[in-house]
């Protein structure tokens, strides 16, 4: 709210509390009628916020972790983003925070995340993923702290564990096919920043294959805003819900720009679904040709199509392709989809074994390593 309807608000929720006190019989939950209190006292900037805010840290601490029900929700996601949300907006101590203040917001992050990974799949679980959506919204990265890399990750895994899967194997995928190419096509990164002639390609090898293993792994964080879509199984897609997923990429563009951590991989996070030559593909504005990250956009569009075309386990609508399949549709769209030099790199032998590798052997173990880690939450 405004300063200034926050000021209105705040006498109001005042009477509400000694109402409720004085009675004994409170019609409402009293942890939310603190909980309003604090928020309305920060955002008016009135001096007591300090005092509600002491009683929020309270209400944080003797959360159960482990309470799924509705008042856990409030206690575990709902309290502790209104403390976060106030604190980042600099609506406490002149917005002066303090180191120990942010060891508190990277634990509530912490914390919010590892209740959505816990939470039992069921009606309430829309809810919950909304408020994380809320936080991911806010978020701020502090030094020393949990970034948004890997607060994006750390959310993927806890929300759909596919689209985690499907992330670290573009990631393999698309650092394999960048080191082929460095040693069997080196023009191909020439405008890539920093990079005029083929001998500043040789000098920027390592941060090249690191950018590309970066924006392939953060490509489709914009997904995370569209979580209650893309989990959709057993029907096909109404077109709204259709627009929704072609608004990821921009999305997640919008998200990446927000924070250092992923600023740089915007452009491969916008272009990763547009085609090479700019016929076809979302978001249409989008010239991928004019961004001096081109052929980084490029590798990961080819490693994102080839993992969705290829897995059969994480996406239930597809039986995967085999490779040979999808090799086809590479030499049927180079020039258009797929960059023109791709049928030539990929019918290298030792550029198919690898690949052939990545999504056998690497595929298993990425799958092992998420069940993993789900089975132990």
């Amino acid at each position: 709210l405004p300063k200034e309807e926050a000021r209105e608000i705040y006498p109001y929720m005042l009477r509400m509390k000694e109402v409720c006190l004085e009675t004994g019989e409170p019609i409402v939950s009293m942890d939310d009628v603190n909980a309003t209190l604090f928020q309305a006292a920060a955002l008016a900037e009135d001096p007591s916020a300090q005092e509600h805010f002491e009683e929020m840290l309270k209400l944080y601490e003797k959360r159960d972790a482990k309470d799924f029900s509705r008042h856990g929700g409030q206690m575990n996601q709902s309290y502790p983003l209104i403390i976060y949300e106030c604190m980042v907006k600099g609506k406490l101590r002149g917005g002066r925070l303090k180191e120990s203040d942010y060891v508190l917001l990277d634990a509530i992050v912490r914390s919010m995340t590892d209740y959505v990974s816990e939470m039992p799949k069921n009606k309430m679980l829309a809810d919950r993923v909304v408020m994380h959506n809320k936080l991911m919204n806010v978020f701020q990265e502090m030094p020393g702290k949990i970034q948004f890399s890997e607060f994006c990750m750390k959310s993927m895994a806890a929300i759909h564990p596919p689209t985690y899967v499907h992330s670290h194997m573009v990631a393999r995928i698309s650092s394999c096919l960048t080191r082929h190419l460095l040693e069997k096509r080196q023009e191909t990164f020439l405008g890539f920043p920093g990079v005029q002639n083929l001998e500043q390609v040789r000098d920027k090898k390592e941060e090249i294959l690191e950018y590309a293993y970066g924006a392939a792994l953060y490509h489709d964080i914009g997904k995370l805003s569209i979580i209650d879509t893309i989990g959709m199984y057993g029907r096909g897609l109404l077109d709204s819900e259709f627009y929704n997923i072609k608004c990821h990429p921009d999305n997640g563009r919008q998200m990446a720009i927000r924070h250092k951590s992923t600023r740089d991989y915007a452009d491969v996070i916008r272009g990763h679904h547009r085609y090479y030559d700019n016929s076809a593909g979302y978001p249409e504005e989008f010239d991928t040709s004019k961004s001096p990250y081109k052929a980084i956009i490029d590798i990961v569009t080819l490693a994102d199509c080839m993992d969705a075309a290829t897995d059969g386990v994480g996406r239930s609508y597809n039986v995967g392709k085999t490779l040979e399949d999808f090799l086809d549709e590479v030499r049927e769209g180079a020039g258009t989809r797929y960059a023109p030099y791709f049928p030539e790199l990929l019918d290298h032998e030792d550029v198919r074994e690898d690949i052939e590798y990545l999504l056998t052997s690497e595929r298993s173990e990425i799958y092992s390593e998420i069940y993993e880690l789900l089975k132990n939450i």
